[in-house]
C-alpha cells in the first residue's frame, strides 16, 4: 500500500494537512507584489497608521505567500469555515474602488469564490469580516486581525475528500 493512501486516514490526514500548505513561488510576479506592500498609500487614504501585526505579517514570506488553506478552528461565526485562497497585495488598488457604503474597509485576503476578508484599520485590533460581494453578504468571522493572522492554518482538502 502506498504511503499516500495511509495519509488519508486519521490521524495521518490531520498531520498531512499541517505540513503541506501551498506557497506562491517567491519569484512569481504576484509574490513580488505581496512582499512589497505600499503602507503609505493605505495610511494616507485612511488617515491612520496600519496595525503593526499586519505589517509584520506581510514582511514574512513564510506567512504571506501561503495559499489555499483553512483556519484550524473548531467553530467560527461562519458555519462553512474560514478558507483563504490567497492574501491580497497592498497597493493603491487595495484602497481604491471598494464598495459603496463600505469605504472604511480594506481587504487583505480572498476565499477564491466571491468572498473577501476585510478590516477597518482605524480599529486597534480590527474585527475581520467576510464580504461576499457576489451576493452582498457581510458577516463577522468571529476573529480579530491578530487572531486571524496567528491561528494555525490547515491545508484545504480537495473537494472529493470533504465527505471522508
Amino acid at each position: 500500500m502506498k504511503l499516500n493512501r495511509w495519509l488519508k486516514f486519521p490521524p495521518f490526514s490531520l498531520l498531512r494537512r499541517f505540513h503541506t500548505i501551498e506557497k506562491c513561488p517567491s519569484d512569481h510576479e504576484y509574490a513580488k507584489e505581496l512582499l512589497s506592500p505600499n503602507w503609505e498609500a493605505v495610511e494616507s487614504h485612511y488617515g491612520t497608521s496600519v496595525p503593526q501585526i499586519w505589517k509584520d505579517f506581510y514582511l514574512d514570506p513564510k506567512k504571506i505567500l501561503q495559499m489555499d488553506f483553512e483556519l484550524a478552528v473548531k467553530t467560527s461565526e461562519i458555519p462553512e469555515g474560514i478558507h483563504v485562497q490567497f492574501f491580497t497585495p497592498i497597493s493603491e488598488l487595495a484602497v481604491d474602488g471598494f464598495f459603496e457604503g463600505l469605504e472604511q474597509y480594506i481587504d487583505f485576503a480572498s476565499d477564491g469564490g466571491g468572498g473577501r476578508y476585510v478590516i477597518d484599520i482605524r480599529e486597534v485590533d480590527p474585527k475581520v469580516y467576510m464580504h461576499c460581494y457576489d451576493i452582498g453578504r457581510f458577516r463577522f468571522t468571529g476573529f480579530t486581525l491578530s487572531q486571524f493572522l496567528t491561528t494555525r492554518y490547515l491545508k484545504a482538502l480537495p473537494f472529493d475528500e470533504f465527505d471522508g
